[in-house]
C-alpha cells in the first residue's frame, strides 16, 4: 500500500485513510504561541468521532506529556490524558477544538506535531500538523 495511506485495524477489517484527509482537520494558521504557551486549532471536516485515547503528541519528533496537553471546545477543558474508552471526548461534524501545548513556546520557523490518538470509529490514527511561527 506504500505511504499513500494510513492503514488502521478495525473490529471489521482494515480501513485506509488517506494521511492528507487527516491533514485536512487542521485549521491553517492557526499555529500560535503566546510567551507561555504554544496552540493550534483542529476542526472536524470529517465524521463525528469518538475519541477514546491519546496515545502520544510529538513535537518536532519529540515527545510531548500528555498531561500538558490541553483540550478546549465551546465552554469545556480537558486534559489529553483524561480520556479514556470510560470518559471519551467526543468530536461532532464541523465542530473546532483548540489545543493547547501547555509550557511550551515554539521557537520562529517551521514545525511538525503529531497527534497519535484512538477513536472508536476507526481505531489509531495520527494527525499531522505542519505550520510556521513567524517572529511577533
Amino acid at each position: 500500500m506504500g505511504s499513500a495511506f494510513k492503514t488502521l485495524m478495525t473490529k471489521g477489517g482494515v480501513l485506509l485513510i488517506p494521511p492528507a484527509l487527516l491533514s485536512k482537520l487542521y485549521v491553517k494558521g492557526s499555529l500560535n504561541c503566546s510567551p507561555e504557551n504554544s496552540e493550534f486549532k483542529l476542526k472536524n471536516v470529517l465524521a463525528p468521532s469518538t475519541i477514546i485515547g491519546f496515545e502520544k503528541v510529538e513535537v518536532d519528533g519529540a515527545p510531548y506529556p500528555l498531561d500538558k496537553v490541553l483540550l478546549s471546545k465551546k465552554n469545556s477543558v480537558r486534559l489529553a490524558a483524561s480520556v479514556t474508552p470510560q470518559a471519551p471526548f467526543l468530536l461532532n461534524i464541523n465542530e473546532e477544538v483548540k489545543v493547547t501545548l501547555e509550557g511550551l513556546k515554539l521557537s520562529p520557523g517551521f514545525h511538525r506535531i503529531a497527534l497519535h490518538l484512538e477513536s472508536k470509529e476507526v481505531g489509531e490514527v495520527e494527525i499531522p500538523v505542519e505550520d510556521t511561527v513567524w517572529e511577533s
